[in-house]
């Protein structure tokens, strides 16, 4: 697609899913006027397929891939509800608290709960019990492919489902400051009913929760149009029953506040199909641009504080081959307590590198090499994520 095409099919998507989540049936001549296999690149690359394909059988006929494409989803969300489930009922049985959160919770508060696709189920956990819980998701039939180097466990099964057990919201290397403001979660979490150890957060914590784990995606690459529409579900349904002294305290701690009133009156006029202002539209565009969370392109800009200098590229690499000191801390504390190590380390990860992801690695230094200053990286982007742990 070029940038006219691509403008367009945002925009028709953005009309498609609206219509899907306000119950109103989409306009058969727009419908035929669109360019399907446009819209469904973008659907994927944002998470959308099903609503934007709700909204479309409403008016047309369903091309075959599309129809496909949207039940392989359907039966791909079945599972990890399924899944989901067994987990959470393991956790009781074993007295191990659990809190399930973003995508799990805030498909709830769609009229049609499976419009709101999810790429993985996140639960935070009681980190004490990290190896009762690797126990379990072993027991389960799930593979345990990263432990105990980051703020999150992840576990996969077949048929792409999973999952990333949290042990803290944030990491407490990386994110030093929201790590501290979540430390006391715990406290202020409401017991589900019927369940010993399954928690939920107050609407405004989940709020806030939310907000931020969409501006960290924000600030380092890019978030895309289902977040933007998570924020204006979430307000539909909960925005007039909210302490908004409790949640404007909350929002001002993280530094949010502005970021909220922008994000919430921007979804707000574009999933209601109201007109935007210029500087709106650009912030939209953003979005759009971005997929579910951020583009390879944003992401680089915000590693290279957007300048395309070749001593900014050089730095760039040497940060790639050279990790941070909060990288290694929390992906490789052994290494790190023992720095003798890390000349050795340094050589064998690149080795590694070149012997197992070749592809990726020339992938990665052409786009490097190839990188021009961005014109748009966020209207709220004031800093650049600068670690690597790739």
């Amino acid at each position: 697609m070029d940038n006219n095409e691509a403008k367009k099919a945002a925009a028709d998507l953005i009309y498609l899913v609206s219509c899907a989540v306000n119950g109103e049936k989409a306009d058969p001549e727009k419908c035929a006027a669109m360019n399907l296999k446009h819209i469904y690149k973008l659907a994927l690359y944002h998470g959308l397929t099903i609503a934007a394909c709700n909204a479309l059988e409403q008016s047309v006929k369903l091309p075959e891939y599309l129809f496909q494409s949207k039940y392989q989803i359907i039966r791909r969300l079945s599972l990890f509800n399924i899944e989901r489930k067994k987990v959470m009922n393991k956790l009781e049985e074993n007295g191990i608290w659990y809190l399930p959160l973003k995508g799990a919770v805030i498909r709830e508060m769609y009229d049609n709960p499976a419009l709101r696709e999810m790429s993985d189920n996140d639960i935070l956990f009681d980190s004490e019990r990290a190896d009762d819980v690797k126990r379990i998701m072993t027991e389960l039939g799930f593979k345990c492919t990263k432990f105990g180097a980051s703020n999150h466990d992840v576990y996969s099964k077949s048929q792409n489902v999973l999952f990333e057990m949290h042990r803290s919201l944030f990491s407490q290397y990386k994110r030093p400051e929201l790590y501290a403001l979540y430390a006391d979660i715990k406290d202020r979490l409401v017991l589900d009913e019927n369940r010993k150890y399954g928690y939920h957060m107050t609407p405004e914590d989940f709020y806030a929760y939310l907000l931020c784990h969409m501006y960290k995606h924000y600030s380092q690459g890019g978030v895309g149009l289902r977040s933007l529409l998570d924020i204006y579900i979430f307000n539909k349904k909960q925005g007039a029953s909210l302490n908004w002294d409790y949640l404007g305290a909350e929002l001002e701690k993280q530094k949010l506040t502005e970021y909220e009133k922008s994000v919430r009156e921007l979804s707000k006029k574009a999933f209601t199909g109201q007109p935007l202002s210029e500087e709106e539209q650009r912030e939209l565009d953003f979005y759009s641009d971005s997929n579910c969370f951020g583009s390879d392109e944003n992401v680089l800009a915000q590693k290279l504080n957007n300048d395309d200098s070749g001593s900014a590229k050089r730095s760039y690499v040497k940060s790639r081959i050279f990790q941070s000191d909060t990288v290694m801390q929390e992906a490789h504390p052994f290494i790190y307590q023992h720095k003798v190590l890390y000349p050795f380390w340094v050589v064998f990860r690149l080795g590694k590198a070149m012997v197992t992801k070749p592809k990726k690695v020339i992938r990665e230094y052409k786009r490097v090499k190839n990188f021009k200053k961005k014109d748009n990286l966020g209207a709220h982007n004031q800093t650049a994520e600068t670690d690597s742990k790739a």
